[in-house]
């Protein structure tokens, strides 16, 4: 599939420790305006027990080979949602290097 960005990202990543001694992810962007392409699916799953139907959603993110993004990095687009990067891979080869390919979670607020 080729790389269509569709979305601008800042990849933060690493933690700090506040005054008590807590550790919190820091916002500190390592990059910023990095091109990316984000697909959301969702899929319906059953609870057999309930009967309760809910909606489960994926986001799947591709970056260029070239981005410096690792598991574990917090992602943030255009709309200001937050993601971890859960997996880091590389995506098919379609001309020259593999673009990387990201499987991200929405950071409930």
């Amino acid at each position: 599939m080729p790389f269509l960005p569709n979305a601008k990202l800042t990849i933060m990543r690493g933690v700090y420790t506040d005054d008590v001694g807590d550790t919190h992810d820091s916002a500190q962007p390592i990059a910023v305006n990095v091109p990316a392409s984000l697909v959301e699916t969702s899929q319906v799953v059953v609870n057999y027990e309930t009967g309760r139907q809910y909606d489960i959603k994926h986001v799947q993110g591709w970056v260029r080979p070239q981005v410096d993004i690792l598991q574990g990095d917090r992602v943030m687009d255009g709309k200001g949602q937050i993601y971890t990067v859960d997996a880091v891979s590389r995506s098919g080869v379609v001309f020259g290097a593999a673009d990387k390919r990201l499987t991200l979670r929405l950071i409930e607020a």
